[in-house]
């Protein structure tokens, strides 16, 4: 059960981030949308545990052969394409929203090697 969970959550995930890019580079969102956006994706960041270093935005890896079984991958590729991706859009963010950026970015730079 737990393997259906973790797929769906990365597909939404995913397809959440991309949505979120999409309008927001469009300017067509409403504020307090990115703003919760944003909120959820700081919340999701993490703190450090055993599975992820603080700062990472947790990812979960299946394989070809068991794809029912998912494995957390304390990989910094996933939070550096978000981190990169907030840092074009920063300018378009309100300054609350962009304290929150700052925040997120600052989290996962100490993350990286």
């Amino acid at each position: 059960m737990n393997h259906i969970f973790y797929k769906k959550i990365k597909k939404l995930c995913l397809t959440g981030v991309a949505v979120f890019f999409v309008m927001i580079s469009h300017s067509q969102i409403n504020q307090s949308l990115v703003h919760q956006a944003l909120q959820r994706i700081s919340y999701w960041q993490s703190k450090g545990d055993n599975n992820f270093s603080a700062g990472i935005i947790p990812t979960y890896r299946s394989y070809e052969k068991n794809n029912n079984s998912y494995k957390p991958d304390n990989n910094v590729f996933t939070t550096g394409v978000i981190v990169f991706m907030l840092q074009k859009l920063r300018p378009q963010l309100a300054n609350e929203d962009k304290i929150i950026c700052d925040s997120i970015t600052q989290r996962a730079i100490r993350s990286f090697p």
